[in-house]
């Protein structure tokens, strides 16, 4: 399923009474770039972000369009979301997202545009073990996601701002949950917001945020 702004919009004003209590605000915006820049920026500064947009994916794996996502470069940022939201045990990591074509520049493999489902895992280059503390496996492996223009573009489109500004190729990526099943309605999306310490949530054109 997917859902449009007139909904989502919807699902916002029955919760206005919670955001005015908890703080919270919310804007829409039409231009997708400004949006980006806004998430490209709030990564930059370190703060979680959630994703919904588009139609929800199907299969295990949150592939950008149900997603929570974070700087991977961010030392500490498996701990801030494991005390923040998912509650997983120390040695789960989390998945990463990077530009198709990039994968072969940072982990071992030869492959070429046949990871879009985020279901292998490779080792992460020597060099790289301790750029990316978020998204590495005790074992110094990560299950990688190459995102391409074609499948995803507006997830590609925001990861390539994310590489331009902060020279990262990645991002981190996990679904958009925490004990529950993953977010499916405007609804889910907004009870998942207002019951964990995400900073932003972006739902199609509009953006509600904590600060």
């Amino acid at each position: 399923p997917s859902y449009d702004n007139n909904e989502i919009f919807d699902e916002i004003k029955n919760n206005n009474l919670n955001f005015k209590r908890e703080k919270i605000n919310y804007s829409f915006e039409e231009d997708e770039i400004k949006i980006n820049n806004l998430i490209v920026n709030a990564l930059i500064d370190g703060k979680l972000i959630g994703l919904f947009r588009e139609k929800m994916e199907f299969g295990p794996r949150a592939l950008g369009n149900r997603s929570l996502i974070a700087n991977p470069k961010i030392k500490n940022i498996k701990q801030i979301i494991n005390s923040k939201i998912k509650n997983r045990e120390e040695f789960r990591p989390f998945a990463c997202s990077i530009l198709s074509g990039q994968e072969n520049n940072y982990f071992e493999t030869n492959q070429e545009n046949h990871l879009e489902l985020m279901n292998k895992v490779f080792k992460i280059k020597d060099k790289f073990v301790n750029e990316y503390p978020g998204i590495i496996h005790k074992d110094l492996t990560s299950r990688v996601q190459t995102v391409t223009e074609k499948i995803n573009k507006r997830y590609y489109d925001l990861i390539k701002l994310f590489y331009e500004k902060s020279k990262i190729p990645m991002i981190l990526n996990t679904s958009l949950n925490s004990s529950e099943p993953i977010c499916c309605s405007p609804k889910d999306a907004i009870s998942f917001f207002l019951k964990t310490q995400i900073d932003l949530l972006v739902m199609e054109n509009y953006i509600i945020y904590r600060w």
